[in-house]
């Protein structure tokens, strides 16, 4: 299933696969419209729309924190893409990405597998850098977006009372900006100003000069990142060498990204190649919306005063009224004319059918910028890095998991391999081109235009943990947050009960240890194979208690919170790779400090299994079958042991 992302996916999958295989491939989104986009975009996948023979493709409209249609544990694979943000902005709960994960891991059978990608978040976002703007469409995009993103007063995501909940990741306060103001005499002179002064003072800035914004990191490269979508998805020709444009353009003459998004663009402006070249009397049609703007910019939105226009003055007075502060955004010139400021034309865009838009001209106005900014300034943004992310779907499936069938599974990279970066030069090169990004020192910094995908498999607790202590090992500097994780893990918190087994208190393991109580509760089990041999192991050499020494096939302490069942439950998937839930098992016998000498309250388990072990090799380093007495006999001949080993095996079997 590829969930968010239009179908691209599938329709590349369909063609891969061999024609004598019946997998269903799904693309599903919350948009009907992109839905009924795909067969258009894509019409290779027409054939193959609920076919009966060969690969199935089901095209499906649902939310992705909400999949009704998918039945629990069917799907082996999924794909999204920076969906993250995405449900932000269209779910009203404090925890979309939960949600979204919570489904995942429903509908994900065992061992299945998702691939998740998303743009590769810059370090340390809220420090300031400094971003020079280079050219005057970077400088009209930048100024645009950066106004609808941190508005508040006329965002459309409200909640229930109807109050904005944008996130305030960024504040107006964080921006400064370097520009050439002109005087009352048309003399443009530089001068820093505040975000709030440039609100008041947009029309006096002259585009035409270098302007630079001191802002966050993070909110500098969502500056860069819209505007790339919004040269792909509205400016091609912005995206194709300069001398390529001094004649008829041959698409043979570009690369892919300058061809998709070229093609995408034609298909939505209705233009025609001829024999796949763009005449040069077409290219004003994909450039007349920046002529649009820059007239906006430099005189702002004009409109004549008359009968006609009745209406729209009274929206727009209306509007005054109810956003004082933006007064100076709209004024009367020459009693002929109401100019509007190019900020507050964005601001109050809510579609062409909407507030003031019903009454103007849409042929006067920069639609395809209008409706870019009322869907990218709305959303909310969201990223992690990749750190924060592993750590996220590990701690995340632990917790959704614990009372169900998928009990021990987490979502975990599948391998240190897994893990990718996938370059993107063409579009670094681009914005190297129109923007330059600086520290507070001077030193210039690459632009972030990388993806990072992800390959999280739905696996056993033990193979997860392997995973996670590689990647700590390897590069230790990159993964603080899972670090902690794992340090957290490894402090168990243990019950401390009283003789008549009450709970008088909770302490560190290793405090438990240190001060030599034998009050709290542990479990341990035997493998036994149909041939009454046990699975005896010896201990990893790291191990703090007992390295080297013979062991229980499956050993640990019971967490404060938990019963003896789901400590085994747990242990047993972690250590020696078995879901209990597949294997037969019983109890053997309870046995205490006290009456028995064990170093703990205990409850011992039989598993009685045939099949091969996948024991965890950061606890064990080998094994052997053997019986009870061949056990016992080894530990009198003095083969260093686990101090309770032999009292459990005389205890829990017959001779």
């Amino acid at each position: 299933m590829d969930i968010g992302t239009g179908g691209d996916g599938i329709a590349h999958m369909v063609l891969q696969l061999p024609k004598h295989i019946r997998p269903t491939l799904i693309a599903a989104d919350i948009d009907q419209n992109v839905i009924n986009s795909i067969q258009k975009r894509h019409p290779q996948v027409t054939p193959f729309i609920n076919s009966i023979k060969g690969p199935k493709v089901e095209l499906i409209t649902m939310s992705a924190v909400k999949m009704n249609a998918i039945k629990d544990s069917s799907i082996m694979g999924i794909g999204a893409s920076a969906l993250m943000h995405e449900i932000s902005s269209y779910i009203s709960s404090k925890s979309p990405i939960d949600q979204f994960v919570s489904e995942v891991l429903r509908i994900l059978e065992k061992d299945g597998v998702f691939i998740y990608r998303d743009p590769l978040w810059v370090d340390h976002p809220h420090e300031q850098g400094i971003l020079i703007l280079r050219n005057q469409p970077a400088r009209f995009y930048a100024f645009l977006f950066l106004s609808k993103l941190l508005d508040r007063n006329f965002s459309q995501i409200k909640d229930y009372r109807g109050i904005c909940c944008k996130p305030s990741l960024y504040q107006p306060s964080d921006i400064k900006i370097d520009a050439y103001l002109k005087n009352s005499n048309c003399i443009a002179q530089s001068k820093q100003i505040s975000f709030e002064d440039f609100l008041n003072h947009s029309s006096r800035i002259d585009y035409s000069k270098t302007i630079s914004i001191e802002a966050p990191r993070g909110l500098i490269m969502e500056i860069q990142r819209h505007y790339l979508m919004f040269l792909k998805d509205y400016f091609p020709l912005y995206l194709i060498d300069e001398k390529l444009l001094d004649d008829d353009l041959s698409i043979n003459k570009l690369n892919t990204e300058q061809k998709d998004a070229l093609l995408s663009t034609l298909r939505r402006k209705s233009i025609s190649l001829h024999d796949g070249v763009l005449r040069k009397n077409d290219f004003s049609q994909l450039l007349v919306e920046n002529y649009i703007l820059e007239e906006i910019f430099n005189k702002g939105y004009r409109t004549k005063i008359d009968t006609e226009n009745k209406p729209f003055i009274q929206a727009i007075i209306e509007q005054l009224n109810a956003f004082k502060d933006y007064r100076h955004l709209i004024y009367f010139t020459d009693k002929e004319y109401l100019t509007i400021d190019p900020i507050f034309l964005s601001l109050l865009f809510q579609g062409p059918e909407k507030g003031i838009f019903r009454f103007l001209s849409e042929n006067s106005l920069p639609m395809d910028t209008l409706e870019h900014l009322k869907l990218e300034g709305e959303e909310h943004y969201y990223y992690m890095t990749i750190d924060q992310l592993i750590t996220y779907m590990g701690q995340y499936s632990k917790f959704e998991l614990k009372d169900t069938h998928k009990m021990g599974y987490l979502l975990a990279p599948l391998s240190v391999e897994h893990i990718r970066k996938t370059p993107r030069i063409f579009y670094k090169n681009i914005l190297n081109r129109d923007m330059l990004i600086m520290d507070l020192h001077g030193n210039i910094h690459e632009p972030i235009t990388d993806k990072s995908v992800i390959h999280f498999k739905l696996q056993s607790e033990n193979s997860a943990y392997n995973i996670y202590k590689q990647l700590i090992r390897d590069e230790p500097n990159k993964f603080p947050t899972l670090t902690t994780w794992m340090n957290s893990m490894e402090k168990e918190m243990l019950d401390i009960f009283s003789e008549d087994g009450q709970v008088i208190g909770t302490l560190d393991r290793d405090i438990v240890y240190a001060s030599g109580k034998n009050n709290f509760r542990v479990i341990n089990a035997f493998i036994i194979n149909s041939k009454n041999q046990i699975w005896i192991p010896k201990r990893h050499p790291s191990k703090k208690l007992f390295p080297l020494c013979l062991d229980c096939s499956v050993g640990g302490h019971v967490r404060t919170g938990e019963d003896y069942l789901t400590a085994l439950a747990r242990e047993t998937q972690e250590e020696v790779g078995l879901n209990l839930e597949n294997v037969s098992y019983k109890l053997l016998n309870k046995l205490s400090p006290k009456q028995d000498h064990t170093s703990a309250f205990m409850q011992v388990y039989a598993i009685y299994y045939d099949g091969p072990i996948d024991y965890n090799k950061n606890d064990f380093i080998s094994y052997q079958w053997m019986t009870r007495e061949e056990a016992l006999e080894l530990i009198d001949k003095g083969i260093p042991a686990k101090s309770d080993l032999k009292i459990i095996l005389e205890n829990c079997f017959n001779e």
